[in-house]
């Protein structure tokens, strides 16, 4: 069975209540984005960036709601930039952010740990039904692990070359969550699209 259906399937099992807390407390899906020297010199921040936003795009507003929040991490880790999608103007809103200021946000080095915990602590302080982290990097890095709260899933998704989708494989919250390289642009839309697929009553166009 496909691995995001398997996730859908999974949540509504082990919570039959979601459905109805969505009304009150939607799905949040933090994408914790590396924003570090290497993404800009490579020009896998484009990649990252225009790949969720072509997926954002797809996201149709007479589907469910869902908070989306942003965190560019490096070294150091920018304030989480929420917005709650609700129909074409908050997502339009988001977009325009991540083109503009977000986009060219340059956080020196690389610190994995940095953006893993940045993103558990926002997912902890945010009500939510249901929750997923996308973790997002082109480097690799020292062994890293936290605790996923409860009702979290982890999506890692690598860019750059093989030795990045093995360390988020053995040494990044390893045998946790589900890893994917995505080798341009349209593998990142393709990855966001099947998370809200899974994670929503979403209807992409």
């Amino acid at each position: 069975m496909n691995f995001y259906i398997t996730c859908a399937a999974l949540l509504f099992l082990l919570f039959p209540n979601v459905a109805d807390a969505q009304e009150e407390r939607p799905v949040h899906i933090v994408i914790a984005a590396d924003h570090s020297g290497s993404m800009h010199k490579s020009g896998n921040i484009a990649t990252q960036v225009d790949g969720i936003v072509a997926a954002l795009e797809q996201y149709l507003e007479t589907c469910s709601v869902v908070r989306v929040s942003y965190i560019a991490w490096g070294v150091q880790v920018d304030e989480p930039q929420s917005f709650l999608i609700s129909d074409t103007q908050s997502r339009t809103d988001f977009v325009r952010a991540l083109q503009s200021e977000i986009r060219y946000r340059q956080l020196n080095a690389t610190l994995h740990i940095a953006g893993l915990l940045r993103a558990i602590e926002h997912v902890n302080s945010t009500p939510a039904s249901y929750s997923a982290v996308v973790f997002i990097t082109d480097e690799a890095g020292a062994w890293a692990s936290a605790p996923l709260p409860a009702r979290t899933l982890l999506f890692k998704v690598s860019l750059g070359d093989n030795a990045v989708a093995s360390y988020l494989s053995t040494q990044f919250m390893p045998n946790v969550g589900r890893m994917v390289h995505a080798n341009g642009a349209a593998s990142v839309t393709k990855v966001m699209n099947d998370i809200f697929s899974s994670l929503t009553d979403a209807c992409l166009g």
